[in-house]
């Protein structure tokens, strides 16, 4: 399309409508009649083309603000969950991740944002002079499809923002769980210490008795051995004694046959002195002396 076919083509700069008015006073020309049925079709409203497209750029501005809101909702979303699961200890590489995705898509946001930006420029100051302008269906082309990549890219990152917190929120929810579980099973196992603190005591009662018992029973076993000891030297006491009494009684007897032998002795004695003074008179007195 050249350049006196475009939309462009009825717009003329001061200059330009100065030369044409100072050449058709020098040819003289009168303006010819015009004829109502070959008339040429009106200009296209270029005006209103270009405050349709500001609206446009208006409403992707909007949009790209809603989704920069949203998208720092999500971040404040996230940095709660991410504060939520450091605190039980769960992922924090996701967080970060996320966080990385979201500052990502902020940049591409921004980016599409100037490229707005400056097609909105192109769009509201036109072409300068002695440059080739461009066609408003490529314009309005090209901003549709920008629109429709921002929106497209916005709501794939949003999409995945939210499946990543709903991820998160869900990991959140299992990391409570899980947290009070184990606070539950840390309150019975405090219980369960109490109880064994208290049969640690009974125990230890129970071993010092065991240990004094032990100590009995060695007491008893030496005074088991002493007892034996003692029955052992009582009846070799008694056997010496039994012995001793059978001596005693064997003495007696023989000092018993000893004193009646000595009786004889001293009667046989009495009776050969008795004889023996009759026999003998000159010792009688001897005798009786």
């Amino acid at each position: 399309m050249s350049g006196a076919d475009s939309f462009f083509s009825c717009i003329r700069t001061p200059g330009e409508e100065k030369d044409c008015a100072q050449a058709d006073t020098r040819a003289g020309a009168s303006p010819a009649p015009v004829n109502m049925s070959s008339a040429p079709p009106p200009p296209p409203q270029t005006g209103g083309k270009i405050l349709e497209l500001e609206a446009r750029l208006k409403q992707a501005e909007e949009k790209a603000q809603g989704s920069e809101r949203r998208l720092a909702e999500m971040e404040r979303l996230a940095a709660g969950l991410k504060a939520e699961l450091q605190a039980a200890g769960n992922s924090a590489a996701e967080s970060v991740a996320g966080q990385a995705a979201a500052k990502e898509l902020k940049a591409r946001v921004l980016a599409l944002e100037g490229r707005l930006t400056a097609a909105e420029r192109a769009a509201a100051h036109g072409q300068r002079e002695n440059e080739r302008p461009a066609p408003m269906a490529r314009i309005e082309e090209r901003l549709g499809e920008m629109e429709t990549a921002i929106l497209a890219e916005a709501d794939r990152r949003i999409a995945g923002m939210d499946v990543s917190v709903k991820e998160a929120s869900s990991k959140a929810v299992i990391a409570q769980e899980a947290s009070a579980g184990n606070a539950r099973r840390l309150e019975k196992l405090e219980e369960k210490a109490a109880r064994l603190a208290y049969i640690e005591k009974r125990l230890e009662s129970a071993e010092r008795r065991a240990e004094r018992v032990c100590e009995c029973e060695g007491l008893a076993e030496s005074l088991k051995v002493s007892v034996e000891e003692l029955e052992r030297g009582l009846e070799a006491v008694l056997r010496k004694e039994s012995s001793l009494s059978a001596e005693n009684r064997q003495a007696a007897a023989e000092l018993h046959s000893l004193s009646r032998q000595v009786g004889q002795l001293s009667a046989l004695f009495n009776h050969f002195r008795s004889e023996l003074s009759f026999l003998v008179p000159g010792r009688k007195d001897v005798a009786g002396g």
